[in-house]
């Protein structure tokens, strides 16, 4: 549809236009005279307001999700080329790193920029951040079809006399007249949940560092513009392992005078001042020394400094000059922007048992696992017949989502071991209320009230 109005050629104010209502865009003409401007009518979506202001209109880019948006690493002046945002891309964080410790100090006088550095209004010196955006709300995966669990072994009386003889004999100051005479009466098998979540993030951060000049390329900003650190393409190690990494971010680089020893590439010795040498701290500078012979007084030539009264001085080997420590010699360094990426693996467990088994003990030892799932992201366990597990879950996996706002998520597993535990009721003598525990498929025993625990096989009373 068509329209035809008419306006006169001024500058236009900012106005912004609710999100799906009919935007018209009209053509301003630089004359003084009126004239017929052609008026289209366009219908925006929700997802692209439309923003008036001088010199036209114009759409902002739709970022899907809301995910982190593409900044410039340096201010004012973007010299990153310009991407759309997948709404997957890491967190980004500056002033982490410095590879030199002068990183702070000022690395650049505004003089000795490169030109396109110069004009870009480039900020030397300086960490910058990539401020990461909101995050994309993403809604948590279905759950898969998932199998269902088998059921653990069962421990009989026999299995549990063994058990505890087994490990009596492993204590040489127990006694095993108790495991051989007790009366078995109950036993009440039951299984300990061990639940894990491990969440394998990635971090970008950058820093402006230095490093000696020695002649090798240098990848000027004038070679294209600079990618956005979010966008370099970086090999993943071995998922859920830790790792780091430093790269260049390339079109960053520039070389400049050592701001430390202005170029030269040598400092004065800081033991001798520059003198090349030192006093003689024997003879005090006089070349010789006195000592005494048979009651008598008399010199001789210093031995410490060979009559001359100086002594040579080691860190400077008498030049009076002494390396640079921050160009190593060289005169110049080598400026660029320094990618850090690194990669962190989140872990956090849970046991949920019913018996008095300490939580340490379930998680040592040998048991079948009931569940396994790796994903980009893992749902919640619904389908698992314990409750306090499906809690557990849901907490963990929410935990984990809201704990590391920086970091982006590559990759999610979970796991339940199941461990077969047994509580034995059983009774020795006078003693109706004892009890023991075997866990595990190795069969281990917790034991904490067994009688005959002294030497000789004594009962403790």
């Amino acid at each position: 549809m068509l329209k035809w109005a008419k306006r006169k050629s001024q500058a236009g104010r900012v106005r912004k236009l609710p999100a799906g209502s009919e935007c018209h865009i009209l053509t301003q003409y630089s004359d003084h005279q009126d004239s017929d401007l052609t008026l289209e009518e366009e219908t925006m979506s929700e997802t692209a307001p439309l923003v008036a202001g001088r010199g036209g209109y114009g759409a902002t880019p739709y970022n899907p999700g809301g995910g982190y948006p593409t900044r410039s690493l340096y201010p004012r002046v973007s010299i990153f080329a310009s991407t759309q945002d997948d709404g997957q891309r890491p967190s980004y964080q500056g002033g982490e790193m410095g590879e030199a410790s002068n990183a702070s100090s000022p690395l650049v006088d505004t003089a000795t920029l490169e030109p396109e550095l110069q004009n870009s209004g480039f900020r030397a010196g300086i960490a910058h951040p990539m401020i990461s955006g909101k995050k994309s709300k993403k809604k948590a995966p279905h759950s898969p079809n998932r199998q269902q669990l088998n059921h653990a072994p069962i421990v009989t009386a026999e299995d549990a006399r063994d058990a505890l003889l087994s490990h009596v004999s492993q204590h040489s100051c127990y006694g095993d007249t108790t495991a051989k005479e007790m009366t078995i009466h109950d036993l009440k098998s039951s299984s300990t949940f061990h639940y894990i979540l491990e969440t394998f993030t990635e971090t970008r951060s950058t820093a402006w560092v230095s490093k000696p000049y020695k002649g090798q390329p240098i990848d000027r900003p004038n070679n294209g513009p600079a990618i956005n650190p979010l966008d370099i393409p970086v090999n993943t190690p071995v998922m859920f392992l830790p790792g780091k990494i430093n790269l260049e971010v390339p079109h960053t680089a520039v070389m400049k005078s050592c701001h430390k020893c202005f170029g030269r590439g040598h400092e004065q010795c800081d033991r001798c001042h520059g003198k090349g040498g030192e006093w003689c701290k024997r003879c005090n500078g006089s070349g010789s020394e006195t000592y005494e012979e048979f009651g008598e007084r008399k010199l001789r030539d210093c031995l410490s400094c060979s009559k001359t009264g100086r002594q040579k001085c080691s860190p400077c080997k008498d030049s009076g000059r002494t390396k640079c420590d921050v160009c190593c010699g060289c005169g110049s360094l080598k400026c660029f922007t320094k990618l850090t990426v690194v990669w962190r693996n989140h872990k956090n467990e849970h046991v949920v048992q019913k018996t008095p088994l300490p939580h340490g003990l379930a998680k040592t030892v040998m048991g079948q696992v009931a569940f396994k799932e790796q994903n980009p992201r893992v749902a919640p366990i619904n389908h698992f017949p314990d409750q306090q597990v499906k809690k557990v879950s849901t907490t963990l996996i929410n935990k984990h989502a809201r704990d590391f706002p920086s970091e982006k998520i590559l990759m999610q597993r979970q796991e339940v071991r199941m461990v077969p535990v047994t509580q034995v009721f059983c009774s020795w003598k006078d003693q109706d209320h004892s009890s023991f525990i075997v866990y595990g498929f190795e069969h281990k025993v917790y034991a904490p009230d067994y009688p005959q625990q002294c030497c000789c096989g004594c009962v403790i009373l």
